[in-house]
């Protein structure tokens, strides 16, 4: 199953559309026909309970991108309210409009400090980050195909090219230790990120970060070494806009996320 709390639907392993038929009781693929979801009795889904292993015998066969985009905000409109309708035409505008059919680039930077004794990330840590971003299942870039019905597609990007033209990993290693931001206020934060920046500069350039050209960077992630703080601490996962700092490739840079590597360490664990 997909969606969300006001549009959800029945899918099968290849995304075409499972409903069930009332009049017989059997899970069936659907058409759209006349402005209207239909299931025939021609269609039927078998080994149903594992949706995984579907086959149907002969008909249409109909995925969530064959559906009017009407269609689908009619749905919304019949299981809203006024105001739900108006949060999600906002969240639409912010992330469907805005890069409708496109790319969003995420470029990801990674932090260390000083006195980080193994190199960050690790091996182990980077494959972690690269399937949670990129991963072809549990993935920030699977999650934003799922909410936006396959129309926009985030790019994580996670490598640059250093002076010999190697692809290397996007590290910035600081030169203060990590204790010494631990009761900085947050103006120190964005002095941090924005070293970062500049470490990297020149590996990023040629590197598409603007990909509905509007002159704005489209997102850079920083993921920082250590455990994460108290709330609203240096050390706390947030997203903030710095409109007044330095360009990269040309770019202006606006949205910008801070992310800890671990979660602080609850007390009954060890």
């Amino acid at each position: 199953m997909s969606g969300d709390e006001y549009f959800n639907y029945i899918h099968d392993a290849d995304g075409y559309l499972i409903k069930k038929d009332e009049e017989t009781g059997y899970y069936v693929y659907v058409d759209f026909v006349d402005g209207e979801i239909t299931t025939s009795t021609n269609n039927i889904v078998t080994n149903a309970m594992t949706i995984n292993n579907l086959t149907a015998m002969s008909g249409a066969k109909i995925t969530i991108n064959d559906l009017p985009e009407e269609y689908i905000l009619d749905k919304y409109k019949d299981d809203t309210t006024e105001s739900d309708i108006q949060t999600y035409s906002n969240d639409t505008n912010n992330i469907t409009n805005k890069f409708n059919g496109k790319t969003f680039n995420n470029l990801v930077i990674f932090i260390e400090f000083a006195d980080t004794v193994n190199e960050f990330p690790s091996q182990e840590r980077f494959n972690f980050y690269s399937d949670v971003l990129n991963g072809s299942e549990k993935s920030l870039k699977n999650y934003y195909k799922e909410i936006t019905y396959n129309k926009t597609n985030v790019n994580n990007i996670l490598y640059g090219v250093d002076e010999n033209n190697q692809q290397v990993i996007l590290r910035y290693r600081d030169s203060q230790e990590r204790d010494y931001y631990k009761d900085k206020k947050l103006n120190y934060r964005a002095d941090l990120m924005h070293k970062a920046i500049d470490d990297v500069a020149d590996k990023v350039k040629g590197l598409n970060l603007d990909s509905n050209n509007d002159g704005i960077v489209d997102c850079i992630t920083f993921i920082v070494e250590g455990e994460k703080g108290e709330w609203g601490s240096f050390f706390w996962n947030s997203r903030t806009g710095y409109n007044q700092y330095e360009e990269i490739s040309g770019l202006k840079i606006n949205n910008m996320v801070f992310i800890l590597d671990k979660e602080k360490k609850r007390k009954w664990e060890n």
